[in-house]
């Protein structure tokens, strides 16, 4: 299972219905490895929402990274790449561009969503936008190289 691998389910989750796709991510999540950590309860619960049992969800929680970081941090700034997935678990995301010397706010990213650039994960060409931490939040992320 890569991280290009669930990206790309991710993203079609926000393009298509959530129910399009289960099949084929039931196939990149069959692991038997269990995952006993309480400190992740939110992203497992999104994922049992969808219908995934918790016992296959192991390979997967093994690769995630948590990062916290500060009100005001940037996350990703326009002209790099984009290299994690990230699930919010707490606090409060901006996106926005710079056009004319102004900030342009286009999305807010909330708690128990998943977020990245999409179009830079996967082209690995630099992002044309920036995203910032309004609040302290908490991210659980996977890298583009697991």
């Amino acid at each position: 299972m890569t991280s290009i691998q669930i990206a790309f389910f991710f993203y079609a989750c926000r393009v298509f219905d959530q129910s399009d796709g289960m099949d084929w991510f039931y196939f990149l999540l069959n692991s038997q490895a269990a995952f006993n950590s309480s400190s992740m309860t939110d992203i497992v619960s999104y994922f049992t929402d969808l219908g995934v049992k918790q016992k296959d969800l192991g390979a997967f929680l093994d690769l995630l990274e948590r990062k916290r970081i500060h009100k005001g941090q940037a996350i990703l700034d326009e002209g790099l790449v984009e290299n994690y997935v990230s699930f919010l678990q707490t606090g409060l995301v901006r996106y926005y561009i710079l056009k004319e010397d102004k900030e342009i706010t286009f999305d807010f990213i909330f708690p128990h969503t998943f977020f990245c650039s999409y179009d830079s994960f996967f082209t690995r060409k630099p992002t044309q936008f920036y995203s910032t931490a309004l609040t302290d939040c908490e991210i659980l992320r996977i890298s583009y190289n697991d």
